[in-house]
């Protein structure tokens, strides 16, 4: 969309956005072979962010919606957005405690 849009800047707050979920689960499957990952993404969280508050700026400097295209780049980047956030705050968290055998075995160790 960015090189159909004539390179228009907001199509570049839209693939951060979405893009981050894809990056993360790569990361899960271990395509970068990275094993662990910090508790709430907190990287994640400001790229997926940042690039929502992009699309909000370009659309505020041009002094609101001027094409329909906008929309769906809006749409897409809260989308982005909103599916990330879900899924640290929902679906990774589960609620859980340290292990107590883990614990020991660590003191142990």
């Amino acid at each position: 969309m960015f090189w159909m849009s004539g390179y228009d800047p907001i199509w570049i707050g839209s693939f951060f956005a979405t893009f981050t979920m894809p990056f993360f689960l790569m990361v899960l499957a271990g395509a970068l072979v990275i094993s662990r990952t910090s508790k709430n993404l907190p990287v994640i969280q400001l790229i997926n962010l940042s690039a929502v508050a992009w699309v909000v700026y370009q659309i505020s400097a041009r002094g609101g919606f001027t094409t329909p295209s906008e929309y769906v780049a809006v749409g897409l980047a809260l989308f982005g957005a909103i599916t990330m956030q879900l899924y640290i705050h929902i679906f990774s968290n589960y609620g859980r405690k340290p292990s107590v055998a883990i614990v020991k075995w660590s003191s142990i160790i």
